[in-house]
């Protein structure tokens, strides 16, 4: 982002740059042997001389630098948007993993606790095979979780590494993610899209810079001029009293260049030419792109959001009712061991897939923002004072 930055400025002062005259030549010329004239013979010559170009060339150069200038700008914010993208999405991964190391723990200490249950049963008559079986399901989890535990350090070292951070520097978790979520009609955000994306604008820009070097390119066929002063130093004549002896001598001239290679300026001119189509033949490409990009973000953001209102609102408070319903029914012997870990394991499943839900979500709002050329973080909650300070 640094280096975008630093590019953007160096667009900024070729800009300053740009527009001036040539800079104007000095030259000395000292006769090693002196020229002889009625008035004395010349000794030295000093003479300066100014290019001036065609009047429209500098324009059109200081306008195409002006583009160049607009087009880095777009460029930063791009490297920007797409930054902030993807340190969203590898903070929400980051999120997942550890809520969802904290959900498999307690499911984990669950397990733990009906594992004693049904040992204190077996103790009394219960079954062996019930044993084995929360066992099994206790080894299972702990697997989980341990598989979980061993992610976790990659997906914190890869944050680190998008915020220029140590790989093992600590990171701040936000608490809760923002789950209620508006976004902007289908309509509004493709307008936002061909409007306001960074790249879009960019190679806009660069279209405008191509089409002056169009302009530009013709310009080559007109002459350029030069405007000069000489100053001739004359030493005394040889004969005395010569009128106007030693007398220097003051010369002005102004010439012009001559661009007689025709074919060589009608080359320049088609070059220009199919430079801007090329560059209008990309944007149109990438347009396309980003607007298929769009659909699938809010395919993504739909389903997600819709799996969050089903995980959050039915599927989970239902779970839990049935969870506490068996395993009531289990301490008191009316269900088996095998339907209370049925319903555990389902729970799990759907507390871990309601997290994931959220994290997508808020991918898919972060990649729909990024395509739109917005900053998602205020959006998911993720502009907090703390997390800022951290």
């Amino acid at each position: 982002l640094k280096a975008a930055y630093d590019r953007w400025q160096q667009a900024v002062y070729k800009h300053r740059a740009s527009g001036y005259l040539p800079d104007p030549l000095f030259s000395y010329k000292a006769f090693i042997e002196a020229v002889e004239t009625r008035v004395g013979p010349q000794r030295a010559e000093f003479a300066i001389q100014q290019g001036i170009p065609w009047p429209v060339k500098l324009l059109l150069e200081r306008s195409m630098a002006v583009e160049e200038l607009r087009r880095m700008q777009q460029e930063f914010f791009e490297r920007r948007n797409l930054l902030f993208f993807q340190v969203t999405g590898a903070y929400l991964d980051y999120h997942y993993v550890k809520i969802a190391i904290g959900i498999t723990r307690a499911n984990r200490d669950l397990l733990e606790h009906l594992r004693r249950v049904v040992q204190i049963r077996q103790r009394v008559g219960g079954s062996l095979p019930d044993t084995v079986k929360i066992q099994v399901e206790w080894i299972l989890v702990d697997d989980q979780l341990k598989e979980l535990q061993d992610r976790l350090p990659a997906l914190a070292a890869d944050l680190n590494d998008l915020i220029n951070r140590q790989v093992g520097a600590p990171l701040y978790l936000i608490p809760e993610i923002e789950r209620e979520i508006y976004v902007e009609n289908e309509a509004t955000l493709r307008h936002k899209l061909s409007t306001r994306n960074p790249q879009l604008m960019a190679l806009k820009f660069q279209i405008a810079e191509e089409r002056k070097s169009v302009a530009l390119a013709r310009t080559y066929q007109l002459p350029d001029f030069v405007l000069g002063f000489d100053y001739v130093d004359t030493g005394p004549a040889i004969m005395p009293n010569t009128p106007g002896s030693g007398k220097d001598s003051v010369q002005a001239w102004i010439g012009v260049t001559l661009p007689i290679w025709r074919d060589k300026y009608r080359a320049q001119i088609r070059e220009a030419r199919y430079r801007t189509r090329n560059v209008s033949n990309e944007k149109r490409d990438l347009e396309n792109e980003l607007m298929a990009g769009l659909e699938g973000a809010l395919y993504r953001l739909k389903d997600a959001k819709r799996r969050v209102g089903l995980y959050e609102k039915t599927l989970l408070p239902e779970l839990e009712l049935l969870f506490d319903t068996i395993q009531r029914a289990y301490e008191v012997g009316k269900e088996d061991v095998l339907s209370l870990i049925d319903v555990e394991r389902q729970l799990l499943d759907i507390e871990l897939a309601l997290i994931r839900a959220v994290t997508d979500q808020g991918k898919a709002v972060a990649e729909v923002d990024w395509l739109v050329g917005t900053d998602c973080t205020e959006l998911l909650g993720l502009c907090t004072e703390k997390a800022g300070d951290q």
